[in-house]
């Protein structure tokens, strides 16, 4: 799945490793959907997905948050004009900007003749950009 969200043109954002203040709000939402939905799980499957659902509606229209100035996420929402047309494509790099480097079999790339292990999702499946933040996080582990 990681592979196919790159290939529709979701760009990926790491993080630092251990700094999870970073991503804040992802983290901030998880909190909340663990809470109202998972503390305690529902007894089966079909009422935990009622109380998926229940969740989602409250979050996107009824709850405010203060990152919106106190609005709701559905009424701050507009349709994108971007259409997809479904094709999943390689991604693109800025050359001068990146390096790119195919991704092993294994799941590894390649960087000053060291092996950087990444993911197996990734393995044989695309080039990956590698910017400056990433090449500190190898640097940082190195």
């Amino acid at each position: 799945m990681q592979t196919s969200i790159i290939k529709a043109g979701v760009t990926p954002e790491w993080i630092k490793p251990g700094h999870p203040e970073e991503n804040g709000r992802h983290e901030r939402f998880h909190g909340t959907l663990q809470l109202e939905t998972a503390s305690p799980p529902e007894d089966s499957l079909i009422l935990q997905i009622q109380a998926m659902s229940q969740f989602e509606h409250v979050y996107n229209f009824e709850r405010p948050h203060e990152a919106l100035d106190m609005k709701t996420p559905g009424s701050c929402y507009e349709k994108s004009y971007r259409r997809w047309d479904g094709i999943l494509r390689p991604p693109e790099y800025n050359t001068k900007e990146m390096d790119a480097r195919k991704v092993s079999t294994r799941g590894a790339i390649s960087i000053s003749s060291k092996m950087h292990f990444l993911g197996e999702a990734l393995a044989n499946h695309l080039e990956l950009a590698l910017v400056a933040i990433f090449r500190y996080i190898i640097r940082s582990r190195a």
